[in-house]
């Protein structure tokens, strides 16, 4: 079985044959499939045998890279407030968008994301290019605009706060970083 890269969806199987020149058991096949140009990664090839009495041995897996002259994914035209103020009660709901090309196509774009890196902060935020204004903030889904509905609450840490966005492709390719500060203020 061949599987699509972090996915248990299988792409392809086939059954391995015994090859009759040799006196050793060696078992080959052939096997195809078609991708699309932004399919690349890291595909997973699982072999396996049945004996006569359908007793599966435990699989081998091996990692396939398909990948082509892969060019990194551009973040540009981040949107995001200057200043918010925090609430005293409930929460606001603020915006954060940004765009993300990638001449490999956007099917080739894995994930989009920022974090607070001033204060440090470990916690990595996805944004989507899904079209759920009111559940992520995007209002077109895959245009390439990424957005996130960010709950600020009066929990919120006040200062300056400094925010790092990235995108990363199929293959673990990091685009430039774009910083954004945020001042929020009582």
């Amino acid at each position: 079985n061949i599987y699509r890269p972090g996915t248990s969806t299988i792409i392809a199987s086939g059954e391995l044959m015994a090859d009759a020149e040799t006196s050793n058991s060696f078992y080959s096949s052939k096997i195809s499939f078609i991708i699309s140009r932004s399919q690349i990664g890291p595909y997973l090839v699982e072999t396996y045998s049945i004996d006569h009495s359908n007793l599966i041995s435990n699989s081998y897996q091996v990692t396939l890279l398909i990948s082509r002259n892969n060019s990194i994914p551009q973040t540009s035209n981040l949107i995001a407030p200057d200043t918010i103020r925090r609430p005293t009660v409930g929460f606001e709901l603020v915006v954060f968008t940004v765009t993300v090309n990638d001449s490999d196509g956007l099917g080739d774009v894995n994930q989009v994301f920022f974090k607070r890196i001033f204060p440090s902060s470990g916690n990595t935020i996805t944004m989507y290019d899904d079209g759920e204004i009111a559940i992520h903030g995007d209002s077109h889904s895959g245009d390439g605009t990424y957005s996130r509905l960010v709950q600020i609450d009066q929990s919120a840490l006040l200062g300056e706060q400094v925010f790092l966005f990235q995108a990363k492709d199929n293959v673990g390719s990091f685009s430039d970083s774009l910083k954004h500060t945020v001042v929020i203020n009582p």
